[in-house]
């Protein structure tokens, strides 16, 4: 595994950064004092020229201009000590964030792995209904609108419930905003948005109309007529046929689905289509 470079533009090979940082909290500013107690030491080594009377001048400027040339060595070695201190901070904060990363991916990694064995353990969706069954595209009555659902009888249900919709309600030909002007759908194989649970769109009962509109998580996107439209035509199927305006949990108001068996689904869309069909 490749780990981020050191302030010095190299790579730590033998060294964890768990004792990098220790080194940066205990010994280097150890060092870092000793320098400082020898510096002030070789400062105090600074004597009067009266103490070279017998010697001359030139002794003791010599004298003392060792003592400053030590003390300026001394000092460039406490600044390069504090150099090394402050780098191995920084490598440290480096790691930190490195971690961080790898746990993120290593979480996605993991709800992967676990949407898969979701897949393969249990292939059907949160209503119960088979993951990827054979597909149909329809087009929504009353409206220009295609959208492709489970083909049999619960495709064609919510295909009549979606025309209801769009001809009581709210108009599936309205268009989103710029680059989600077709801002409905049916099937779609993912899990449900924030959950490992396979979504009812993967089995092709549900569909989303106008989300642009309707944002998941919104509440009030409809009106109350609006909203008691929608609770007649969901009554008219018998309630097999379930609103996310009307979950406990995180609202869905764009959202359609499925909430009965494959009988009853089959029972309804029987009466339905008979209804249809005698009308004049």
């Amino acid at each position: 595994m490749a780990v981020p470079p050191d302030s010095a533009g190299g790579t730590p090979t033998e060294v964890e950064h768990a004792s990098l940082h220790t080194a940066a909290s205990s010994s280097l500013p150890e060092q870092k004092d000793a320098l400082g107690n020898t510096r002030q030491t070789v400062l105090s080594r600074e004597v009067p020229a009266s103490a070279f009377s017998e010697l001359g001048v030139d002794a003791h400027s010599g004298h003392n201009r060792n003592i400053g040339q030590i003390t300026e060595q001394l000092t460039k070695k406490d600044q390069q000590l504090a150099a090394v201190i402050q780098g191995v901070g920084d490598t440290t904060k480096k790691f930190q964030r490195f971690d961080e990363d790898q746990a993120a991916r290593q979480k996605q990694q993991q709800a992967e792995v676990e949407l898969v064995a979701a897949r393969k353990n249990r292939a059907t969706s949160q209503n119960g209904w088979p993951v990827n069954p054979a597909l149909k595209t329809r087009t929504v009555p009353g409206s220009s609108r295609r959208m492709t659902m489970a083909d049999g009888p619960a495709g064609d249900l919510l295909n009549h419930v979606a025309g209801q919709l769009s001809q009581r309600v709210e108009s599936f030909d309205l268009k989103g905003p710029p680059g989600e002007e077709l801002d409905d759908g049916g099937h779609n194989d993912r899990s449900i948005r924030g959950s490992t649970a396979i979504s009812n769109h993967a089995s092709g009962t549900a569909f989303d109309m106008n989300s642009a509109r309707h944002v998941l998580g919104a509440s009030g996107t409809f009106t109350p007529a609006q909203v008691n439209e929608i609770h007649t035509i969901l009554g008219e199927v018998d309630g097999v046929v379930r609103w996310g305006g009307d979950y406990s949990g995180r609202l869905d108001e764009m959202h359609f689905e499925i909430n009965g068996s494959q009988a009853d689904v089959s029972r309804v869309w029987d009466r339905i289509r008979a209804e249809i069909e005698n009308t004049p």
